[in-house]
């Protein structure tokens, strides 16, 4: 509207002008026909009419041109005042469609930072959540440690106390070689191998309970969300391992117990028989597999 206003003003100007001329005209006529009457004489009616006509004709033709051209100026201000109104028109309707555009523009952006925004928030809690799992499975993982350190721990004890009844078996079989039967020779020796059988089995268990351990850590590597189920499996088997090793350590001590508090002689044909019997090694084979292990 601010390009409207030169127009307007070029207008207003060129219609002040054309009222100015046609003013000046009236004037020049008024001069010319008013000398012409005799200021002393009266003039003649028809002459005088005559005048008057004839400048009556000229005022008449002059308003004719004149409205005639101020009807022209004015079409011509008409048309450009449409024309410019028009421009600015379809000027604001380019810069309105290009505003919704960019609102549009900047809405979009504004849902695509609003989602990588929520996508964010949504990556910073799993990381918040398996930073606390790691924690988690850390703090289990060392408590799994300790309890395997225990493991280590009882196991080497009950290896001292295998071997301590191990000499103390030596002891015995020392002692009671005059006058222990074949019978309750063979009697200890197996309940020896089967005391051994146990204690391998004990060891293959512990050793099951490693791997069970390996690939439980490695489980913890890969998969997160089944630590809980390895760890209660480990704990269970653990608890069964450590059970399993009293019991077998409590048989044991009986059996030794048992052999010990034995002191049966033998009658004279099972002397002969122990006197045909050729004389092996001091250490039955159950000792020795005990020592083996």
């Amino acid at each position: 509207m601010a390009s409207l206003t030169p127009i307007l003003e070029d207008s207003t100007g060129i219609l002040a002008a054309k009222m100015e001329a046609l003013s000046m005209r009236m004037s020049n006529l008024e001069s010319l026909f008013l000398p012409n009457i005799p200021s002393v004489t009266e003039p003649h009616p028809i002459a005088l009419l005559s005048t008057m006509n004839r400048s009556l004709s000229e005022c008449l033709s002059l308003i004719e041109r004149t409205e005639c051209e101020l009807r022209e100026e004015i079409d011509r201000v008409q048309n450009e005042l449409k024309a410019q109104l028009d421009t600015e028109i379809e000027r604001v309707n380019t810069l309105a469609s290009d505003a919704l555009a960019r609102v549009d523009s900047l809405e979009v952006a504004r849902s695509g930072d609003v989602s990588r925004l929520d996508k964010l928030v949504k990556n910073i809690n799993i990381l918040k959540r398996g930073d606390r799992k790691e924690a988690q499975a850390q703090n289990k993982t060392r408590e799994l440690a300790e309890h395997m350190a225990e493991l280590r721990h009882d196991n080497h004890k009950l290896r001292v106390e295998v071997e301590s009844l191990s000499e103390t078996y030596r002891n015995l079989d020392k002692r009671f070689a005059s006058n222990s039967s074949l019978a309750e020779i063979q009697e200890r020796v197996h309940t020896v191998d089967e005391v051994a059988q146990r204690f391998d089995q004990t060891d293959r268990s512990v050793k099951l309970v490693n791997e069970e351990v390996l690939q439980l850590k490695e489980r913890l590597l890969l998969s997160e969300n089944s630590r809980e189920d390895d760890l209660d499996a480990v704990r269970t088997g653990l608890a069964a391992l450590q059970t399993s090793i009293t019991a077998d350590l409590d048989t044991l001590k009986l059996k030794f117990e048992q052999l010990e508090n034995s002191r049966w002689r033998p009658s004279f044909d099972e002397a002969q028989q122990l006197d045909d019997h050729p004389q092996g090694p001091d250490v039955v084979p159950g000792v020795a597999s005990l020592q083996k292990i």
